[in-house]
């Protein structure tokens, strides 16, 4: 059952968004009021394309997974079937006091949820472990000690690498964005899936030296191209 919800000014400048197909981001809107008072929702792609673009020509699990690489949702499997949560969903929607507790089961809530590489059927993408996941009720996940799991750089803090990776950014493109949680965010995103701080700085580098003196392209010497999940992994590949 479809139920209002709230929509901010913010969304509309919101730059990892802004990379996104128009219609991934009016889907992110519908996903809201299919979702329940937590933000959670059964991933069903056909069901979804008739309740929120019927109509459209477009490929609803295609634009789920965009949302999904944009860490703005997490599509998810528990017990054999498919979920979605929105990402920070509590944090800007205020449900009707009235509105019904959830019957989906949290990610990774209690070890039910399928872990690293779980492929979501007809995608052809695997959902990393390491994505952004909701409070819980001991509270958010520290980011500094989902580096202690990971094989590199052990005693160099997440957020230091992240602001270190930004900094070589504003000083490579003459930029000056800000270690906000959205830029800071993405690289955090592309450092838990494995890159390294030298692989960011790397791509950012090579980037520069293509794009800087183009006014077509150096544009996009920004946080939210460099380091989208899709795009990233290509720059990744093209380094020697």
């Amino acid at each position: 059952m479809a139920r209002a919800r709230n929509i901010k000014p913010g969304f509309f400048t919101n730059d990892v968004l802004g990379e996104l197909d128009p219609l991934a981001r009016l889907l992110f809107i519908g996903l809201w009021c299919q979702a329940d008072r937590t933000g959670r929702l059964e991933d069903r792609p056909k069901r979804l394309k008739a309740e929120v673009l019927p109509y459209d020509n477009c490929d609803v699990n295609s634009l789920t997974q965009c949302l999904h690489d944009a860490s703005m949702v997490q599509r998810y499997v528990v017990d054999g079937k498919r979920y979605i949560q929105i990402i920070n969903f509590t944090k800007h929607q205020n449900p009707h006091i009235k509105e019904q507790g959830s019957t989906i089961p949290a990610p990774c809530k209690h070890g039910t949820c399928t872990e690293v590489a779980t492929l979501i059927p007809d995608s052809g993408f695997l959902i990393p472990s390491t994505l952004i996941q909701e409070k819980t009720l001991s509270g958010k996940p520290d980011i500094d000690d989902e580096l202690s799991k990971l094989n590199m750089q052990p005693k160099k803090k997440l957020s230091e690498a992240c602001a270190e990776v930004l900094q070589f950014l504003n000083a490579k493109a003459g930029r000056n964005y800000r270690p906000v949680k959205a830029n800071i965010e993405l690289i955090a995103a592309r450092i838990k899936e494995g890159a390294t701080v030298d692989e960011c700085r790397q791509v950012i580098a090579k980037k520069c030296r293509e794009w800087i003196g183009d006014p077509k392209q150096e544009i996009y010497l920004r946080p939210a191209t460099l380091f989208n999940r899709t795009k990233f992994a290509q720059y990744q590949g093209e380094l020697t």
